[in-house]
């Protein structure tokens, strides 16, 4: 019985509603696809915003992610590291362009495992270097080149890069007072000098 009234209230679905069913069907299709292709779009922008603030060479922030930063959080205080590598021609034209990237590299690395986070390690160019770290003062930040300089020297597949001679850098460190991009900048030139005063 209950199988005789089920198939008894059974309805064809006449040519329209098929054709309805059909365009729903196939408006919903799109609606997926668009939505799959937002999502797409979307994580394509980000990887293409990613791509434009990073440096290529060493993954750490370029120029454009310096701007970045200083139009973000770098706190009211903190303190710059201009850094850069010692005789770094010398290597490239020693050993190639290839172990001159393996220096940059591993200096790149060493500053990003020192500001983890605390701080942003920026390529500004070159064999240029920047940390940027807010909120703390110039002591501070001493002990933190000082570390960075001891690594470089004892990183030993740098060394073996370089037939065991010893990487160095030299920097130059200076305070902001203001999170503007002119307190910044001041604080950059400082650093810049003290830098080249110590090469």
């Amino acid at each position: 019985d209950v199988h005789r009234n089920f198939t008894g209230n059974r309805r064809l679905l006449s040519k329209n509603s098929l054709v309805a069913i059909k365009f729903a069907l196939s408006q919903l299709g799109e609606a997926i696809k668009e939505i799959k292709n937002s999502s797409m779009i979307k994580a394509m922008n980000l990887e293409l915003e990613r791509s434009a603030i990073t440096d290529q060479l060493t993954g750490i922030y370029n120029r454009m992610g310096l701007d970045k930063i200083l139009k973000g959080d770098i706190g009211n205080t903190g303190t710059v590291i201009y850094m850069d590598i010692d005789n770094f021609k010398k290597y490239n034209d020693t050993y190639g362009h290839s172990t001159g990237d393996t220096v940059l590299k591993g200096f790149a690395n060493i500053l990003k495992e020192n500001v983890a986070g605390i701080g942003y390690a920026v390529r500004y160019g070159g064999d240029e270097f920047l940390a940027i770290i807010p909120k703390r003062d110039q002591l501070y930040c001493e002990n933190i080149a000082k570390n960075i300089q001891n690594q470089l020297r004892d990183d030993y597949n740098l060394r073996t890069a370089v037939d065991g001679n010893e990487i160095t850098s030299s920097m130059g460190i200076a305070t902001y007072e203001e999170a503007t991009w002119n307190g910044f900048e001041e604080a950059l030139r400082q650093a810049d000098k003290a830098l080249y005063k110590v090469k």
